[in-house]
């Protein structure tokens, strides 16, 4: 696969095979000079109305790149001094800043902790702080009260394991109080699976592609949804959004929790995209590029030189370093900016700003109408390197500047370049800043760490998120005996909606939360207060006796007008006892069948009442197809947990006015889980098998419902249809016809079902015959029988690359003793086409070219399979950066696309990339493009592979001219 065309940042192979790169000089890489602290303020562009303060500098503070506020308002900031190349030597440092003198600048600093390897997160708990330094999550503290921590804490360990090398840009980070009152984490990308030394006997939690969360009392880890990069937000009513380098504004819109409590992979994915300029949009940086980036994208361009090429070539203009989201929670701007969007570009010098706002459900985010073309905050000077925001005290928003002559991923840097950028340059510096309004005159601001317990309480209402987040913190910190009582009383007079959620979550983390104050919630007039109020509901609600007001109120919210309340209802209601879960899901499905996030919620939820809302869906007089499409959807999980006669008893209650395509597909629905040989024994002697025998072999039928009526035969005896699959090879088949022939002869675990597949399987057409060996590929035995066939074949049948390889990596797999081929020299092969960029291609050639040896796993406009990226948005790529892709597959893989080999506990070897995962399963797309989901529980072995699943050698046979037409193909 293509995959280095994919508009991400990992780079995984720094260097070229064979030719050497041109050499260069320091006149053309002229250094970049620092600007003094005193004079760094002239050097930005702010927004009209805005200003920017300096409010610590170097030496007080050197490479921050995160920091949080204590309740006193001291700054412990996170030094990450051992960027990029330098954590063995732990140079990584804790400050805690001061403002002795209450004017708004910090004056005293202290080194609170040092030694520590690449720290990339902070926040205070306790009278201490938890920090992230790979692979471990320390908890530091201070008991002496001398200002330098002597507690030194593992409070987690395992981020990145398994890693053969850590990647500096993806390590985990941005450690955030929830709305949950847990901390908060974003993985990186670096994955994990994450124990707690000091109670080994909990289960480890894997965090590949998601992030996570702890509890800081009991220190009990969970996965969470979200997988970015760097950053982590919340906004005033709970909502989660996460970014990365060229992702900028993305929001989580499930839990982790409801997916790991259903039976199937979920329908959408809990992230998206809510930029409507797109992940990688366009910015407006005012500081020039540097050289060194200008010359590296030259020699992209030219192919000479390994690394990602975005934007179509340029070197800048576009987000490629996207950083330290957050969400604007301070009271000193005025209400217009409250819940406001900011991101850095780091790599831009650059702080972006977004509006947000909510259409049907769902969030969105645009520029603001006078940041059209212009940022909100972009600096001349290239050393400006804003890596995180985060609202203080004050109610301004403060950056943390690691300011860096370079800041790049060392692994991206071609060496001749690498050579003469200096990448510690700026080691010694750093700052600190406050966006205020241009009017605004600093007062210390009233501290929680001063404040009674009844005071902090009073703060829940407090119109600026720091001060509610940090009064939360301090509640779970120092619980009283009395601390419920002074809870119940203030959300009783509570003032706010903001001020009612923090009670509410802090009651649930007590266990004292009322059905009367649910109730409540789920009345008030705020929409944020009900959804929260549903939340907070799965405890009460969770429960062999749950409170039959509290279920009514729950029922009556179906019919909510506001949608991100009824898709919360959904997610919620898998937590209720089975007959509440029906009421509210039937409710939600009488006026819900256009909005896709409450029907995957719905599937999220309803395992317990599935066979129920099944009947009443499809017995409903007034069914339409869209209830039919989602009962075929609904059958799996109403069979999941049924026994034979349920099952009996289900497939006897399908109405008998559904067509007959319908009851097939329904059919097949309901069995999918089980065994041919209790499917067997359920359809015994059913009419709708031979019905379906009829409809496979009938040509006239649509060759998506003789597909399904060919699925269902695999719980049909073989002797009856054998036959029937003899005369189905025989003749000619539409492809959606052959590939359930093949799948359905692979379930079928009679040996002459095998063999016949076997003697048919080399004549297939490419696609077809590309889904029928996967499974061969999947178990010794059956790959020793396809084997035996192929080498038994003469002359030896010919095979697409991608097969080929596939063949070989079992060979390796199941017959490590046999010699295998080496690769030759891939900067040989890249001069070879070179003409090829020049030469007029016919595209009608390239695209038969692509069907051939690219379709199998990319998808181009309305072609082939979306397994790899999708090509149609590459064609602004350039020649050079294509042709670099096919000839070279591995040198840059990005990190979503390497693939996963798991090895199951019945012997079986599934290779492919990662659809999605649940706590409890895990879907892989093979490189045909088929899903298979596989049981946690059940996975013996799991291992990352780093190579693309595309094979090398795509080039292997095709002459210039051909290669010529196909890039004129996929560019034209």
């Amino acid at each position: 696969m293509i995959m280095r065309l994919l508009p991400l940042f990992l780079l995984l192979c720094p260097s070229l095979l064979a030719q050497s790169l041109p050499i260069l000089s320091t006149n053309d890489l002229p250094r970049l000079s620092a600007t003094e602290p005193t004079a760094s303020l002239r050097s930005f562009v702010v927004k009209e109305g805005f200003r920017l303060d300096l409010v610590a500098a170097e030496p007080l503070v050197v490479d921050p790149v995160a920091f949080c506020f204590d309740e006193y308002g001291r700054l412990f900031v996170a030094e990450m001094r051992d960027y990029s190349e330098h954590r063995e030597e732990k140079l990584g440092r804790i400050r805690r800043l001061e403002d002795t003198n209450g004017d708004g600048v910090f004056d005293k600093s202290t080194v609170y902790a040092e030694n520590l390897a690449w720290p990339t997160g902070i926040i205070c708990y306790d009278g201490g702080v938890f920090v992230s330094t790979t692979p471990d999550l320390l908890y530091l503290k201070d008991t002496k009260k001398d200002g330098i921590a002597d507690l030194r804490q593992v409070a987690f360990t395992g981020f990145a394991a398994g890693q053969e090398k850590l990647n500096v840009q993806s390590l985990f980070n941005s450690l955030t109080w929830g709305p949950d009152n847990r901390i908060h984490g974003a993985s990186g990308g670096s994955g994990g699976k994450i124990r707690n030394p000091l109670r080994p006997s909990l289960p480890s939690v894997d965090v590949r592609t998601r992030d996570f969360s702890f509890d800081p009392v009991t220190r009990e880890m969970r996965a969470e949804s979200g997988g970015g990069q760097y950053g982590i937000a919340f906004d005033n009513w709970g909502r989660k959004y996460v970014c990365s380098n060229s992702s900028h504004a993305r929001a989580v819109l499930y839990d982790d929790a409801y997916a790991n409590r259903s039976l199937t992979p979920p329908q959408l994915s809990p992230t998206l995209d809510i930029a409507v300029e797109g992940p990688a949009a366009e910015i407006y940086r005012i500081s020039p590029d540097e050289r060194w980036r200008v010359i590296r994208t030259k020699w992209r361009l030219e192919g000479i030189s390994p690394g990602l090429l975005e934007g179509g070539g340029r070197v800048s203009g576009y987000f490629s370093g996207a950083t330290g989201l957050t969400i604007f929670r301070g009271d000193a701007w005025g209400p217009s900016f409250v819940g406001d969007l900011f991101v850095a570009d780091c790599g831009a010098n650059i702080i972006h700003h977004k509006k947000l706002s909510q259409t049907n459900g769902l969030p969105t985010a645009a520029r603001p109408s006078d940041e059209q073309r212009r940022e909100f905050i972009a600096s001349r000077d290239n050393w400006f390197r804003p890596v995180q925001l985060s609202n203080g005290p004050d109610g301004n928003l403060y950056v943390a500047d690691m300011y860096r002559e370079v800041i790049e991923h060392p692994w991206s840097l071609p060496e001749p370049i690498k050579k003469l950028v200096d990448l510690d340059s700026g080691n010694d510096r750093g700052r600190l800043y406050r966006i205020a309004r241009e009017d605004y005159r600093y007062q210390p601001p009233v501290l929680p760490g001063r404040a009674s317990f009844s005071e902090l309480i009073a703060l829940l209402d407090h119109p600026n998120g720091w001060h509610r987040d940090t009064a939360s913190r301090l509640i779970i910190e120092k619980l009283r005996s009395d601390t419920a009582t002074g809870l119940h009383a203030f959300l009783k007079k509570a003032t706010t909606p903001w001020g009612k959620i923090h009670a509410l979550h802090l009651l649930a983390n007590l266990q004292d939360l009322s059905p009367q104050e649910v109730k409540s919630a789920l009345y008030d007039d705020h929409a944020a207060v009900r959804v929260h109020g549903i939340k907070v509901s799965e405890t009460l609600m969770n429960s062999d006796s749950p409170p039959l007001a509290l279920s009514d109120s729950l029922a009556s919210l179906s019919t909510d007008p506001d949608p991100e309340i009824r898709t919360q209802l959904a997610l919620s209601a898998s937590f209720f006892p089975r007959r509440q879960a029906e009421q509210c899901i039937s409710r939600l499905l009488e006026g819900d069948w256009g909005n896709p996030w409450i029907l995957n919620a719905v599937l999220m939820s309803a395992h317990q009442c599935a066979d129920r809302l099944l009947i009443t869906i499809l017995e409903n007089p007034q069914r339409e197809l869209k209830h039919v499409q989602f009962a075929k959807k609904l059958a799996p999980l109403a069979a999941a947990n049924a026994t034979p006669e349920q099952l009996k008893t289900l497939l006897n209650r399908l109405p008998i006015n559904l067509s007959l395509s319908d009851s097939i597909a329904l059919t097949q629905s309901l069995l999918t889980k089980s065994s041919p040989t209790l499917a067997r024994e359920i359809l015994l002697g059913a009419p709708i098998l031979n019905q379906a025998k009829n409809l496979a072999l009938d040509a006239s039928t649509p060759a998506s419902l003789r597909a399904t009526a060919i699925q269902l035969l695999a719980y049909e005896n073989w002797d009856r249809i054998a036959p029937v699959f003899r005369e189905l090879l025989a003749g000619p088949l539409p492809s959606a016809c052959l590939t359930a022939t093949a799948l359905t002869l692979h379930q079928i675990p009679e040996p002459a079902a095998t063999e016949l597949l076997l003697n048919h399987l080399l004549s297939f057409d490419t696609k077809n015959r590309f889904v029928a060996l996967e499974p061969f590929l999947r178990r010794p035995d059956k790959f020793k029988l396809f084997s035996q066939t192929l080498d038994s074949k003469s002359p030896t049948p010919q095979l697409s690359l991608t097969e080929l390889s596939l063949i070989a990596d079992a060979r390796r797999r199941y017959a490590p003793e046999n010699p295998q081929p080496t690769e030759g020299n891939k900067q040989d092969v890249y001069n070879h086409y070179t003409p090829s960029l020049t030469l007029k291609g016919d595209p009608a050639m390239g695209r038969v070219i692509f069907e051939q040896r690219c379709a199998s796993c990319h998808r181009f406009k309305e072609i082939g399979s979306a397994v790899g990226p999708d090509l149609t948005g590459v064609k602004s790529n350039p020649k050079e950066v294509i042709l670099n892709s096919i000839v070279d597959p591995n040198r840059e893989v990005a990190a979503r696309f390497q693939s996963l080999e798991a090895t199951t506990d019945d012997g079986e070897t599934h290779l492919g990339l990662v659809a999605s995962e649940t706590e409890k399963t895990i879907t892989l797309r093979s490189p045909s493009g088929l899903e298979t989901t596989l049981q946690r529980n059940k996975i013996k072995t799991l291992q990352i592979r780093r190579e693309s699943l595309m094979p090398t050698g795509l080039e292997a046979g095709l002459d210039q001219s051909a290669m010529a037409s196909l890039l004129e193909f996929i560019v034209n």
